[in-house]
């Protein structure tokens, strides 16, 4: 599965075996990416909890967060979240296999909205360089319908999701396996 040592479902305890039943609960299974938290339980929960938000986010799609996990981690050559992020895409969402793929060249094909769009083409832009913000750029967003929560929670998904590809990249998360 990976690199390091991760705990088995069926072995594990306390705060590390709650999550797990709670993501076979929503998810069928427990992946790959989230079994290598088992190595930090703290961790493990941050991760999680950060899931969860964004579930449950107030204002902002499940199709543009799947987007925003999807292209950062192509950027980021990251396998691992690149087939299960295209993997929800096309079976959760419903988007076509040839708009994922274009979406790699060309972000615009995402099927959001002109607010989700926008949001997207910035922080795909900031993981790439993130000293090029501006207060135009905030003020274009706000133009959109983007609200400042929305900047930033979209902002810190992308950001978090830099982070976890680099773990999973360098303990070499394989893919699921169901």
């Amino acid at each position: 599965m990976s690199l390091i040592t991760t705990i088995d479902p069926q072995q594990a305890e306390g705060s590390v075996a709650r999550i797990y039943n709670e993501v076979q609960e929503m998810f069928g299974y427990v992946p790959n990416g989230l079994k290598l938290d088992s190595v930090n339980p703290q961790r493990m929960e941050q991760h999680w909890n950060g899931i969860l938000a964004t579930l449950n986010h107030p204002t902002l799609s499940q199709t543009f967060f799947t987007c925003v996990r999807y292209l950062v981690s192509e950027a980021q050559r990251c396998e691992y979240c690149i087939g299960i992020n295209a993997g929800m895409l096309i079976n959760m969402h419903g988007v076509d296999t040839e708009i994922v793929s274009g979406m790699v060249a060309d972000p615009t094909l995402a099927p959001l909205d002109h607010k989700e769009k926008a949001l997207l083409q910035f922080v795909l832009r900031m993981t790439e360089d993130s000293t090029t913000s501006s207060r135009e750029d905030i003020e274009t967003l706000k133009e959109a319908g983007c609200s400042e929560r929305e900047i930033y929670d979209g902002v810190s998904s992308a950001a978090q999701m830099v982070a976890g590809d680099i773990v999973l990249n360098v303990f070499k998360v394989q893919p699921d396996s169901m």
